[in-house]
């Protein structure tokens, strides 16, 4: 498998509350007048910041309408206030640059500017979700598998060690302890509570199979075989072939 290279994508803090990993902005001076051709000017700032949203939605455990709801929806659920808006942004981004923000309010704002489309801020949100979060994680994924490459680390052996009843799954707490470990500072702790979240399956253990294959699709990994183990492999084909008296030549035709 030839491996992707790592995309670039904007990592995340440790704290939970603070969401994104904080970030030197270039302070810019408000212009009375920012008109929608400037939000559309800078619509790739506004791509990321959503990409930023929604990372950190799931790795919070929220739901986009959840939390709108908590800074001031409409009674019909149709628009939320500018500065609503503005507070959810800080919340979930809290190192944007104001600038930013309020390009990315106009970019949704009703007709008359006065509040927030619900509609049209989420309908965009969702639409980037997937891509995302998959860009996220393969970013980190990478990280994690030219590690283990370098290291020789097999986090399957490693972590089928905390698996007595070989179900392919096991207590979180092993998981990132063992993960943690051999890790340390390779990713930081939301990359790490990426992890938990998505493997975490409804019994509240970590489904660590899942977890390796998708490392080793990142990290190009294919399991190797010792001399013994091709030795062997070879003497059952043998074995088989005289027992059944097969023709090897007439299978090659």
């Amino acid at each position: 498998m030839i491996r992707r290279p790592p995309r670039s994508t904007h990592c995340i803090s440790s704290a939970a509350s603070d969401v994104y990993k904080r970030q030197t902005y270039k302070s810019t001076s408000l212009s009375p007048r920012i008109t929608t051709n400037k939000m559309e000017q800078n619509a790739s700032w506004m791509s990321l910041l959503l990409n930023r949203i929604n990372i950190a939605l799931f790795i919070l455990n929220k739901d986009v309408q959840t939390m709108l709801q908590l800074y001031g929806v409409s009674e019909g659920g149709d628009t939320i206030s500018r500065s609503g808006f503005s507070k959810l942004l800080r919340e979930l981004c809290p190192n944007e640059s104001t600038l930013h923000i309020e390009l990315t309010a106009n970019y949704f704002a009703t007709a008359d500017k006065a509040a927030i489309s619900v509609q049209k801020f989420t309908s965009k949100l969702r639409q980037g979700a997937t891509a995302a979060l998959t860009e996220y994680q393969e970013n980190f994924m990478n990280k994690i598998g030219d590690y283990t490459s370098h290291k020789k680390l097999d986090f399957k052996e490693l972590l089928k060690t905390h698996d007595m009843y070989g179900i392919g799954e096991i207590l979180i707490k092993y998981f990132m302890q063992e993960l943690k470990g051999k890790l340390g500072g390779i990713l930081n702790e939301n990359e790490y509570k990426f992890i938990e979240r998505k493997y975490q399956n409804e019994g509240g253990k970590i489904s660590y199979l899942a977890f390796c294959e998708d490392l080793y699709e990142f990290e190009g990994h294919y399991q190797e075989f010792t001399k013994e183990e091709i030795d062997g492999i070879t003497a059952k084909i043998r074995k088989y072939i005289h027992e059944n008296n097969i023709k090897v030549a007439s299978l090659l035709l």
